[in-house]
């Protein structure tokens, strides 16, 4: 037996606790980890990070996301929920924003088939989200 964690059980430290499954001493499986600030994930981890199924709540800016995860970063689909109801609901790469996504505003208006890219910007199709935001406000 080593003496690491297997199987169900809790650990609480200074930044975080966590409650659920453990493989090897590592978070692996099914679990829930609540940070100091009070954000908190639950939702699948494979060796130690997030990867798989997850909701990240940040309560400081009233942010949720819920959807996949890839080695600790939002990639996949997934749907991120703003502070002032505003959802954007589709793909993502490496935690950004990117591919074929909607965007609901709070006031009812929405985008679909938004291409946004956080690398190049050679193109004219590929867009600041920030700058679309701003200007489907005045558009719809």
């Amino acid at each position: 037996m080593s003496g690491l964690p297997n199987g169900n059980g809790s650990y609480t430290c200074a930044s975080h606790s966590y409650r659920g499954a453990w493989r090897q001493g590592l978070r692996h499986g099914l679990g829930a980890t609540t940070y100091s600030n009070g954000d908190v994930h639950t939702g699948a981890y494979v060796d130690d990070v997030r990867h798989g199924e997850g909701v990240m709540v940040w309560t400081a800016t009233g942010r949720v996301y819920a959807g996949q995860y890839m080695r600790g970063a939002r990639h996949g689909t997934g749907k991120m929920t703003f502070p002032n109801g505003d959802k954007y609901v589709g793909d993502w790469n490496q935690g950004q924003r990117t591919g074929h996504g909607l965007y609901l505003f709070s006031n009812g208006n929405k985008y679909d088939k938004l291409i946004v890219s956080h690398s190049s910007r050679t193109s004219g199709e590929n867009c600041n989200l920030r700058c679309l935001e701003y200007c489907m406000l005045f558009l719809n």
